[in-house]
């Protein structure tokens, strides 16, 4: 099967366009988890027992900031692919003489790499904090109803 150069941007736009949803699903799935932890430890004293729950609610607001972050880093990453289009197309404001182009776009290529394994430490981490955050709240969820029984 032979891709044309439309399947291919319509297929970039729809990763694009599905990794946006799931960053802001996840930023949303947070910010609603630490309102719902908040209400939940409203008037509970600090003590071992609510240390769990605590600690399940930084993990959240860990995970919202390591979100932020992620959306900045993609930007950057924007950024970076507008920058090496148009050093190859010769239309960049910092546009290199021609016997420099090709160490120039190398260079940016290998930025762009790692910035891209930013973006993806960025996201597993975020994610680690929020499931991390569910498991020890559940878990002082369960502590907290075993204590009233």
């Amino acid at each position: 099967m032979s891709y044309t150069r439309d399947d291919v941007s319509m297929l970039y736009k729809l990763g694009s366009d599905m990794y946006d949803k799931y960053a802001y699903f996840l930023l949303a799935a947070t910010g609603a988890a630490i309102g719902f932890g908040l209400q939940k430890l409203d008037g509970v004293h600090l003590s071992a027992h609510s240390a769990t729950g605590v600690l399940a609610i930084v993990l959240w607001v860990v995970s919202f900031y390591l979100g932020l972050m992620r959306i900045e880093s993609v930007l950057t990453t924007v950024r970076m692919n507008t920058d090496l289009a148009q050093l190859g197309m010769g239309t960049h404001p910092k546009q290199p003489p021609p016997t420099e182009l090709q160490e120039a776009m190398r260079r940016h290529s290998a930025r762009m790499e790692k910035q891209n394994s930013k973006n993806v430490l960025l996201m597993t981490w975020q994610f680690r904090t929020l499931v991390s955050g569910v498991v020890l709240f559940v878990a002082w969820r369960l502590i907290q109803m075993t204590n009233n029984v």
